[in-house]
């Protein structure tokens, strides 16, 4: 087992060009931190994310079975916040959700949301839940189009607490981007006299992230503290002459809540 210091990670990706605009309609901000110390919610931050590779097998029409190597990355991200003494604003089809982790940022309008969408596309104003489907357009075997569903992303703000939830089984595919745990992929090096130790792991500890969550005029931001493992195992098919070996790379990067150490990041971040 190998120990690395701290590797440099993603800068936040500005993935949605609507952000700004819709921030800055979205009524008077407040002071509060929703996602400080203190109040009668207790701030929860939750983060898991992976990268996986796997080798499949396959068959090519008059050529025979292949290998290759594939990959995913699951994600989660829960966090819980206090809305005591934050001004939401209007609940309408354009109040804005926001999530942002590392280079992941999840953005949209309560008028998108699945709760909009069963109810003639206007967002029922009675309502404390939105959710928002995770997915990417795709075609079936017949070539028609259709949305492949990955997971989905759930704002709840009852009774003075605001909680999201995402979950993704793999994000490689969607446009909200990635926390950063491809940035320690490979981290492993068989040092070994004779280059016989193929496998193996390292521990990391990635640079402190500033996560921010946003429901309309209430926001808050935490430091977010990421470690994890970065491991590389090798996988062999088959014997003499068709004998194949793939190097396979895997990361389980895990996230918990730091420090406060600022209110509205999204009002100080440089143009």
């Amino acid at each position: 087992m190998q120990t690395l210091p701290s590797l440099v990670s993603k800068a936040i990706l500005g993935v949605s060009l609507m952000a700004f605009s819709a921030v800055a309609s979205a009524g008077e901000k407040t002071s509060v931190n929703i996602l400080a110390d203190g109040g009668r919610v207790k701030p929860v931050i939750k983060v898991s994310e992976a990268y996986k590779e796997k080798v499949v097998k396959f068959r090519e029409p008059g050529e025979g079975v292949f290998r290759e190597v594939t990959s995913i990355m699951p994600l989660s991200i829960t966090v819980v916040g206090n809305l005591e003494g934050a001004t939401i604003g209007p609940i309408n089809d354009d109040t804005p959700v926001e999530l942002s982790l590392g280079g992941m940022e999840f953005f949209a309008t309560l008028g998108e949301s699945r709760e909009a969408e069963r109810n003639n596309g206007v967002f029922p104003i009675n309502k404390t839940k939105a959710t928002f489907e995770l997915g990417f357009e795709d075609v079936d075997a017949n070539d028609n189009p259709i949305f492949r569903k990955v997971g989905s992303v759930v704002f709840k703000w009852p009774k003075g607490k605001l909680s999201v939830k995402l979950e993704a089984s793999d994000t490689s595919d969607l446009e909200i981007g990635e926390v950063g745990a491809t940035d320690f992929i490979g981290l492993y090096v068989d040092d070994s006299e004779e280059g016989t130790s193929p496998s193996g792991s390292v521990n990391f500890q990635a640079d402190q992230m500033d996560l921010f969550v946003m429901l309309g005029g209430a926001e808050g931001s935490r430091i977010t503290l990421l470690s994890g493992v970065s491991s590389t195992k090798l996988k062999v098919f088959g014997r003499g002459d068709n004998r194949e070996e793939f190097l396979l790379e895997k990361v389980e990067m895990t996230g918990v809540a730091g420090p406060v150490l600022s209110v509205n990041p999204a009002a100080t971040a440089a143009p």
